[in-house]
């Protein structure tokens, strides 16, 4: 019983950090090629009150978020002076290209949609990061 509780806390701790099921928002800072930190939240409020008080050099953004969704967090990035430049990867389980055309023309950069191979996610951030 141990080990299946074992097995099924690590499969789901997985499926967080890989599959971006929660938390839905994630800033990443970086300093040259080494991470400087992660932030994380889990609804679109909590993204907006992090984006008040820190910078960021590349947010991954999932239009899934509770509360105010992705597509109003990212509307607000775009029309602040502080957020309208950072990067914005939209990471998403709203595949179609309608939600992928609506992301762009909302000022996202990037988009993938979930599931998600781990070395497509890696190299857009890495594009995006590069500026």
């Amino acid at each position: 019983d141990i080990e299946r509780r074992q097995a099924e806390h690590h499969r789901n701790a997985m499926s967080h950090t890989h599959g971006f099921s929660s938390p839905h928002w994630l800033g990443i800072n970086r300093t040259r090629q080494s991470w400087h930190g992660i932030t994380q939240v889990a609804t679109g409020e909590q993204a907006m009150d992090v984006l008040e008080a820190e910078d960021f050099d590349l947010i991954l953004l999932d239009i899934g978020l509770p509360g105010i969704d992705g597509w109003e967090v990212l509307e607000r990035m775009r029309a602040s002076s502080r957020t309208a430049s950072v990067p914005v990867l939209v990471v998403t389980a709203h595949g179609d290209q309608a939600d992928e055309d609506l992301a762009f023309r909302l000022g996202a950069n990037g988009f993938i949609a979930k599931p998600f191979r781990p070395d497509l996610l890696m190299s857009e951030v890495e594009r995006l990061l590069a500026g």
